[in-house]
């Protein structure tokens, strides 16, 4: 019998120990699944100038870097739909690929090394840069995920999208936790 409460006592333990372990795995894909939600919503609040794209139903391509869950999340959430007529390409892009082929990039976190190079190369062109790295809109990112009490916010510069000929909506910039100064182009 003692041996029983024995194997009991130990079973409750190890399942305390895992609770919290699973429900900071739960949090970690609530976190995912709602950077993914933006990154899809973001798509639809932005207009690329004249010529980004080849024809009115060309595909709206999006490079993921650094982040294989996000992108493996957001073809998930995409599957079939389309945005504004263009259908959606979801690509994993290492660090050294050729960047002027996507509309969208996201660089993740694992990058922050890299990350002044990676955005340098995009530097000017029409391709909406969004990051999840502490600082990363002094690098020229254009929209960047932050944690504030445990909510996931983000802050969008002003500067980089004007430079890229890039058109936010202000109902984004209105939902921004804060955006950085400079010549803003919002419709």
């Amino acid at each position: 019998m003692q041996c029983i409460w024995l194997v009991l006592l130990i079973a409750v333990a190890a399942l305390a120990a895992l609770c919290p372990a699973l429900a900071q795995a739960d949090e970690i894909r609530a976190e995912r699944l709602v950077k993914t939600a933006y990154l899809f919503h973001f798509s639809g609040l932005v207009e690329w100038p004249d010529g980004s794209f080849a024809s009115p139903d060309s595909p709206l391509r999006v490079g993921i870097m650094g982040a294989d869950d996000i992108a493996d999340e957001l073809v998930r959430m995409i599957a079939s739909r389309q945005l504004q007529g263009r259908p959606i390409i979801v690509s994993k892009l290492k660090p050294s690929a050729p960047r002027s082929m996507v509309h969208m990039l996201f660089i993740g976190d694992s990058l922050r090394e890299q990350l002044p190079d990676i955005l340098d190369a995009v530097k000017g062109q029409p391709v909406l840069t969004i990051t999840q790295t502490e600082n990363a809109l002094a690098f020229g990112s254009m929209i960047n995920f932050l944690s504030i009490d445990g909510s996931l916010r983000f802050e969008i510069s002003q500067q980089a999208p004007a430079q890229a000929r890039l058109t936010i909506s202000s109902r984004l910039l209105s939902v921004s936790h804060k955006f950085s100064p400079g010549s803003p182009k919002f419709r």
